[in-house]
């Protein structure tokens, strides 16, 4: 089946420098590679750590044009060889529910806005990475995608610091859990994020290194309704160097409500 989908492609040397996993679509043939998923991501290995997926447009549209009306699942881990050509096909997949992106500079705003208005139905997004991206597109993640569980922005500055239409994140009231770590938060950008998505049950503050324990704890204990938060990472930033015993206590007063994660906790 994987001669089919990467025609061309010495397998015996790919699958040496990459990772593929594939799912065929129910009651269909997998000698036609209709897929309900796909995963491709670089082969991490004791000798090195390949830094990206070698798989080029010519070989992922073979897979998509194919697949477009199954393709529930798709991950592509720092494919960064891949274009827009790639992604405009994608969108193509209107029944998409998982959706991964990640270490892509070549992912544009563009593909990001057509891929939200396509696939209305995603529940997971990932665009970590992808530092080309802007405030529009999470602009576009807000307006089109209100059936998300769970988003991650991780690595994106610009789509989350220059967001400036915060309180259409209240339109994301199914979202359980959110990545905005190692970008340039700040502790009042933190609240209001926050304020607008009350319902947030795991966020991911690691790298963010202008978070701090005051910030951190106004999240928490302040708000109406009061934050169902529970889940907090915060290794590498202001609130586990400086007031990591302070957040501690904090903890201690919340009953076991939330658990703050620090390094090797």
């Amino acid at each position: 089946m994987l001669g089919n989908l990467l025609k061309g492609k010495n397998l015996d040397l790919f699958l040496k420098r990459n990772r593929v996993a594939f799912a065929s679509a129910q009651g269909k043939s997998s000698k036609k590679g209709v897929l309900s998923k796909l995963h491709l991501s670089p082969l991490r290995s004791r000798v090195a750590v390949n830094q990206c997926t070698m798989v080029r447009d010519s070989d992922i549209v073979q897979i998509l044009e194919t697949s477009y009306k199954t393709l529930t699942y798709c991950n592509l881990v720092s494919c960064t060889l891949i274009t827009p050509v790639t992604f405009n096909i994608l969108a193509n997949a209107k029944n998409l529910q998982w959706l991964c992106i990640t270490n892509n500079q070549r992912l544009e705003d563009a593909c990001v806005k057509k891929l939200c208005e396509n696939c209305p139905g995603l529940l997971h997004l990932n665009f970590s990475g992808c530092k080309l991206l802007t405030s529009e597109s999470t602009e576009a993640i807000v307006s089109n995608l209100h059936n998300l569980d769970s988003l991650n922005l991780s690595e994106n500055s610009t789509m989350v610091v220059d967001f400036r239409n915060v309180p259409a994140l209240s339109s994301l009231r199914r979202m359980n859990t959110l990545d905005i770590s190692y970008t340039a938060l700040t502790d009042s950008k933190l609240l209001a994020w926050c304020r607008q998505m009350p319902w947030l049950q795991s966020l991911n503050l690691e790298g963010c290194l202008q978070i701090t324990a005051e910030g951190v704890e106004t999240v928490l204990m302040a708000g109406s309704p009061p934050s169902q938060l529970r889940r907090i990472g915060l290794s590498k930033t202001q609130a586990e160097s400086a007031g990591r015993d302070k957040l501690k206590e904090l903890v201690v007063k919340g009953e076991g409500k939330f658990d703050l994660l620090f390094h090797k906790d």
